[in-house]
């Protein structure tokens, strides 16, 4: 009987072991060679062992930096799973290297994270950043001899804060300019909104601009008080015209701009006044989930109060940069050279990005509309890569407005 009722177990004995067998095998292949994602699991266990046995070593007043720093990390939007802790026994080092999104200056942030040692035995030892300020590196010593030493890195991510200041820039008058300026514009790599007339060279140059990765705006010919140009004088809105008519009127303004994202008004003084106009532009262009930005807007506009009624994304321009090229050339054609005058373009143009650039830290976001000049394309090819390091984030227009139609 014994020998019967061990029969089975035998059996399935010699079942498992294939299976068994196999697990050791999958457990070895494992060990030698693992998976990235197994990588990084050892990595983040080491980290938390070497975490412990630091904070065993040096006690509480290392600990409270170390959440301080940790805690500023957070206000910054830093996850702990992309900060990388090393400790080194024999130099009795702690390295922290934290990528820190853009939106604050790298002198802010190192001056809130300078702070981490007050209340503690710790002080800055020594601070070092490169010119380019990509990078910076505190230091953190004790004045309690064999405490371990803190060595803090912190580079700029490719991402931005949440909170960070938005400006959006609308470039308009592409299609009058040279060639090699208007390649050169829809080849920054920016995410600007280009503004385009309702004319037949639109279409091709709208597919273009939206090949570049770049947003289309639509320029509204509307009726104005003041005198009005005869460009567009067939396509104008004009408040006298029946309903049926503006609304033909703007499907052939759209069908010359296709892939716009927004619409502002080209004129419009008195347009921008009329109730039963804007209602049908609205209504029309809600249809095709368009945004409106307002230009020029006179004191009895009823665009805002329309747009929160129907639910239109709206926003106000900002700010003007007019073109340098004209005004200067004008003005200072003979006495100045050729150089000089391209000189002073340049300058003008900077001077109005960074004033507009500080309005945006203040405010929060901002929108401007800058006319194309080569005295433009080459201001930004300068200041942009400076923007984003001091806080400014480019957007399109289309990205400061949240899912009600409010501006961000």
């Amino acid at each position: 009987m014994s020998l019967s009722r061990r029969r089975p177990t035998c059996v399935r004995l010699r079942k498992l072991l294939p299976i068994i067998a196999v697990l050791i095998i999958g457990g070895v292949v494992a060990y030698f060679f693992p998976s990235g994602y197994y990588r990084k699991a050892g990595n983040a266990l080491l980290m938390r062992l070497e975490s412990k046995k630091t904070r065993a070593a040096t006690g509480s007043a290392r600990s409270l930096l170390e959440n301080t720093i940790r805690d500023h990390l957070h206000q910054i939007e830093v996850p702990d799973s992309t900060v990388d802790y090393r400790f080194f026994p024999a130099d009795s080092v702690l390295e922290i290297h934290a990528a820190i999104p853009m939106g604050k200056p790298m002198a802010v942030v190192v001056h809130g994270f300078s702070g981490a040692a007050a209340g503690t035995p710790y002080h800055v030892d020594d601070c070092f950043c490169p010119t380019d300020e990509h990078q910076c590196t505190i230091r953190f010593v004790s004045s309690v001899p064999g405490q371990t030493a803190v060595v803090l890195t912190i580079t700029h991510a490719s991402r931005f804060l949440s909170s960070a200041a938005k400006m959006a820039i609308v470039i308009t008058g592409i299609t009058a300019v040279a060639g090699d300026i208007r390649d050169g514009l829809l080849s920054l790599h920016a995410p600007l909104t280009i503004a385009l007339l309702p004319a037949p060279a639109s279409t091709v140059q709208a597919k273009r601009i939206a090949a570049e990765h770049k947003e289309v705006l639509l320029l509204l010919p509307m009726e104005s008080s003041t005198q009005m140009r005869d460009d567009f004088r067939n396509l104008r809105l004009m408040i006298h015209y029946p309903d049926a008519k503006l609304r033909s009127l703007m499907h052939c303004s759209m069908t010359m701009v296709p892939r716009f994202a927004g619409f502002s008004n080209l004129g419009g003084s008195r347009a921008l006044e009329d109730s039963r106009v804007m209602t049908i532009v609205f209504s029309e262009m809600n249809k095709q989930h368009a945004y409106f930005l307002e230009r020029a807007a006179t004191h009895n506009s009823v665009a805002a109060t329309l747009a929160e009624q129907l639910a239109m994304p709206y926003a106000a321009i900002d700010g003007i940069i007019d073109s340098a090229d004209d005004s200067i050339c004008r003005g200072a054609a003979r006495t100045l050279s050729t150089t000089k005058i391209r000189s002073t373009q340049v300058s003008a143009a900077r001077e109005l990005l960074i004033r507009y650039a500080l309005d945006a830290r203040k405010r929060g976001k901002i929108i401007i509309v800058a006319q194309a000049s080569g005295g433009l394309l080459r201001a930004l090819r300068r200041e942009l890569p400076l923007f984003e390091h001091s806080g400014i984030k480019l957007s399109f227009v289309s990205r400061l407005f949240d899912t009600t139609g409010e501006p961000r």
